[in-house]
């Protein structure tokens, strides 16, 4: 926006499967998910990455359910499937449970 130039084009298509664009911290990346899994690309959509599968893709509370990212982005906090918020520690690969969901008898279970 300051810069006045264009640097990505954001697909609206709910068609797609793509829910909302998340801006990656630092770095010329977007992060986004897809059917269910976080992959992250640069702006001109090249180098399109996946990050981790079985991410929650419904929105809480009338707001998407999007992955926060921490200001270095080695860190990803998002939900899963399971309604579970994790911890991804994305240079070492592994994944902690910080909270445990619990969705109640009507909550939807298939999260994507």
């Amino acid at each position: 926006m300051t810069t006045k130039r264009r640097l990505i084009d954001v697909n609206a298509s709910s068609e797609s499967g793509i829910t909302s664009l998340v801006f990656i911290p630092n770095q010329p990346k977007t992060a986004f998910i897809d059917q269910g899994t976080l992959y992250e690309s640069e702006y001109s959509g090249a180098n399109k990455v996946k990050v981790v599968e079985k991410v929650n893709t419904l929105s809480r509370f009338g707001l998407p359910d999007l992955p926060i990212y921490s200001p270095d982005s080695r860190f990803v906090v998002f939900h899963n499937s399971l309604g579970q918020l994790v911890l991804l520690d994305k240079i070492l690969s592994n994944q902690q449970i910080l909270a445990e969901g619990n969705p109640g008898p009507d909550a939807p279970t298939d999260f994507g």
